[in-house]
């Protein structure tokens, strides 16, 4: 099955359960809200056109919120994301997960070359010989959870990241206040606390770690609120040590076979053959 018709049934599936915690959430409050104005009414009755003001107006505040929710998730369950979503949790497809994903796309309307074909089939070999897809997404397919909880962490989880590499921790706060600060552990245990920057666009905190170099344990929080303490761990990504291109033209030519040592631009006569032999820092 082609990974972009995989990644749309996952988009799909994810945007159903993200409607039915949205609409289900909407109906809880409003519940919570006609229950108060019951027990409000009882202790000092109402006249019906404040009750019936109150009541417009809840439901008016439940209907826009489920339809901005809704439009927020649906600009941000695509396959791009998705795909990003799995690069993320599995370091060692990145960068050829999402190429992959393109390439698919780019073989409906132009045929593939070699090297483009090869790595197609070897996304396709690792996706179908293990379980990755299953365990990237395997919590948010889940109907199981708390319909009501403190954050939504959009951009973290406990996965590993490249050495040096800028990491984005996004959240979400639920329930009251929105001015939101990260606590950040160093390797001594000494605890530091910074201000998260709220986005205008879609209500989320964001921080980002610069090139970092070492495992961080960090947890969010508000004035209210505390998140479980999280860590991001790091790995040295393979280098490649040694790298030889031997072209060799076809033999009509007459003309030697040519080493290149780097990458880099040259051209080649039709019919030659290339062979890479490229040697990294991992077996």
């Amino acid at each position: 099955m082609p990974l972009s018709d995989t990644l749309k049934s996952i988009a799909k599936s994810l945007r159903r359960i993200h409607c039915f915690t949205t609409v289900s959430k909407a109906v809880s409050c409003l519940s919570l809200f006609f229950l108060t104005l019951s027990v409000l009414n009882m202790a000092n009755p109402l006249t019906e056109t404040t009750c019936a003001i109150f009541g417009w107006f809840a439901v008016a505040i439940a209907i826009l919120y489920i339809i901005k929710d809704l439009r927020i998730s649906s600009n941000h369950l695509n396959i791009h994301s998705l795909a990003m979503d799995v690069e993320k949790a599995h370091p060692e497809l990145m960068d050829s997960f999402i190429c992959a994903v393109e390439l698919e796309a780019k073989s409906d309307s132009e045929p593939l070359r070699p090297m483009e074909a090869g790595l197609l089939a070897d996304v396709h070999r690792r996706i179908q010989s293990t379980f990755i897809l299953k365990d990237t997404f395997h919590e948010r397919l889940r109907l199981a959870k708390p319909l009501v909880w403190a954050f939504t962490f959009t951009k973290t989880t406990e996965i590993e990241y490249p050495r040096h590499s800028d990491v984005q921790i996004a959240v979400n706060a639920n329930r009251w206040e929105q001015a939101l600060w990260i606590d950040v552990v160093d390797g001594d245990g000494n605890r530091q606390r910074y201000p998260m920057h709220r986005s205008e666009e879609d209500d989320a905190s964001s921080f980002i770690f610069y090139d970092v170099q070492n495992a961080v344990r960090y947890r969010v929080g508000s004035p209210s609120l505390r998140s479980k303490w999280f860590t991001f761990h790091i790995f040295d990504p393979p280098e490649i040590t040694s790298l030889t291109i031997t072209v060799t033209p076809p033999a009509y030519t007459g003309k030697s076979a040519a080493t290149y040592t780097d990458l880099q631009d040259f051209a080649v006569i039709e019919g030659s053959v290339i062979a890479i032999d490229v040697k990294s820092s991992v077996e």
